[in-house]
């Protein structure tokens, strides 16, 4: 026989020909430990045992799309161990709540609020342990709108017009009767069948626009008329420009009587025109570049007769401003481009008023004196269009007042041959020289100690040359030029007649000659002799066997 103990209690059983027995215990607790031993002859085995387990229960967790601006919970249904849920959104886990039954319902608005929000819910067991996690889709509001056109009883067999936006179905009401919707599948425009439905100009009707899940998302009337007037143009619209245009302004011909703004296929107030010229108000209505303006004509029959598109575009402008010198300038001054209408100051990140510039300009000047102190103040410019845009911004460079320099040079004369620099002397704040010959300038180097020293041996070379000393302060302004006066050398020389085995020819110089050089049938030697203070000179010519010939 076989005996089972479990929560201390016996349960006996018999094992069968092959080996195998069965035997029925109350269902145990998780956990509990069951044992069993076999008795043959009364002779009974050592105990086996085992644990009782936990039959794993699958849980399941969904979640609804949440439609921000319309949506208030994020709903859905849940089964299994689930006992508690939370949210989490772009990585950040919110609050935890208990699960109170399926389906359930998490409250979400101002925790989700874009459709790219990464948002998932959460189920955790009652130990806190996570069992499932499911993405919530997200999504914006549906939004649409309907415009029909005029229906002509006699000569219409549609009602047509345009939609926008999220307007997937649409239906006609005729005096309080609603007919079949149908889907949109010619987008932006749609027609809708109305020959047999819209009989008399009294007619009340209305087209309706609906998303796909029905929503209604717009209703607008539907004019009845027989009377299509006459016809009318309108020739001309100019271009809208934001922040500083308020009307739409135009021309007409024909039989326009009124005119329609329309912004992002909302119609606006019809007003009245005359004499040719159309202005219309929208300083309020335009307010972006992307903003799909028309202009549409009505005539004396109330149908549109002609629509303009109207082009918005965005102002533009720069400033220039002109270095400010402390102690010097009263104003900061410039010029401005465009559609600046307004200036400010802003001096160390304080802003300063607003002011508007003087037209038709471009020269504008901004009072700074008390306002700009040190040299370095940080001082940006703002130019801006007539309703505050800010159209530019530069930086104003502040210089402390320039200190005045001044200098003069005194070069000697320059004589070739002779001289191997041009010398001089200097006056005053000058700290660099330059030497020019023939226009050319040479390398600037330092002056030192009121004289000028300049190598110009290789520069200097023709009596005719033009050569300049220019003088220049610390920060390169020139204060100085004067011409070098350059003088050609001058000399003789005289030889005395020499004979046949002469060991040297002697003579005199005169003037510059500093050597004497000795050339035999047109050969110059290379050695020189070199002319002594008195005058003379003596050439060794005995080593060159030297013949009358």
């Amino acid at each position: 026989s076989v005996t089972v103990t479990a929560n201390n209690k016996e349960y006996t059983g018999t094992v069968k020909t092959d080996g195998t027995y069965s035997i029925t215990i109350p269902k145990q607790a998780v956990n509990t430990v069951v044992t069993a031993t076999q008795t043959l002859n009364n002779v009974t085995s050592s105990a086996v045992s085992t644990t009782v387990k936990a039959i794993p229960v699958v849980s399941t967790l969904t979640a609804n799309d949440f439609t921000i601006g319309t949506d208030n919970y994020i709903r859905g249904t849940y089964t299994g161990d689930i006992a508690k849920l939370a949210i989490e959104v772009n990585g950040v886990l919110q609050q935890t709540i208990n699960a109170t039954g399926s389906p359930y319902q998490y409250y979400a608005k101002g925790k989700v609020n874009a459709t790219t929000d990464q948002v998932y819910v959460i189920g955790y067991d009652a130990t806190g342990k996570q069992l499932q996690k499911t993405k919530v889709n997200v999504k914006q509001p549906t939004a649409g709108t309907i415009t029909p056109n005029t229906f002509y009883l006699g000569k219409d067999n549609y009602v047509k017009g345009t939609l926008t936006g999220d307007v997937a179905k649409f239906s006609l009401t005729i005096n309080g009767v609603e007919y079949t919707r149908i889907n949109v599948t010619t987008a932006p425009n749609f027609q809708y069948y109305a020959n047999n439905l819209i009989t008399n100009v009294t007619d009340i009707v209305q087209i309706n626009a609906y998303d796909a899940s029905g929503k209604l998302l717009d209703t607008k009337p539907v004019t009845i008329t027989k009377d299509q007037g006459e016809v009318g143009t309108i020739t001309s619209v100019a271009p809208f420009k934001l922040g500083k245009d308020s009307y739409v302004t135009g021309a007409y011909t024909g039989d326009i009587v009124k005119v329609e703004l329309q912004v992002n296929g909302i119609p606006l107030q019809r007003i009245n025109v005359t004499g040719g010229t159309i202005k219309y108000y929208a300083k309020a209505t335009i307010t972006k570049t992307t903003d799909e303006v028309k202009l549409v004509g009505y005539n004396t029959a109330g149908v549109a007769v002609s629509v303009k598109t109207v082009s918005v575009t965005a102002t533009d402008g720069t400033v220039t401003a002109n270095p400010f010198v402390i102690g010097k300038d009263g104003y900061v001054t410039g010029k401005y481009t465009g559609d600046v209408a307004k200036i400010s100051l802003t001096v160390n990140g304080v802003k300063q008023s607003t002011i508007s510039v003087p037209t038709p300009g471009p020269d504008f000047q901004y009072y700074a004196k008390p306002l700009i102190k040190n040299a370095d103040d940080v001082v940006v410019l703002t130019a801006y269009d007539t309703i505050g845009n800010v159209l530019d911004t530069v930086n104003v460079t502040v210089n402390k007042p320039a200190v005045e320099t001044s200098g003069t040079v005194t070069p000697d004369a320059f004589k070739i041959g002779t001289d191997s620099y041009v010398d001089g002397t200097y006056t005053g704040d000058v700290a660099k020289v330059e030497l020019e010959v023939n226009g050319v300038k040479y390398g600037q180097i330092p002056a030192t100690g009121n004289v000028i020293h300049y190598y110009a041996a290789s520069l200097i070379t023709s009596a005719s040359d033009v050569v300049k000393v220019n003088v220049y302060d610390a920060a390169g302004k020139q204060l100085d030029s004067k011409i070098v006066s350059v003088i050609a050398p001058t000399g003789t020389v005289v030889a005395a007649t020499v004979k046949v085995g002469d060991s040297y020819l002697r003579g005199t110089a005169t003037g510059d000659v500093t050597k004497v050089t000795l050339s035999i049938n047109g050969m110059v030697q290379s050695s020189p002799a070199f002319v002594q203070p008195d005058g003379s000179y003596q050439y060794y010519i005995k080593n060159l066997n030297l013949k009358a010939t």
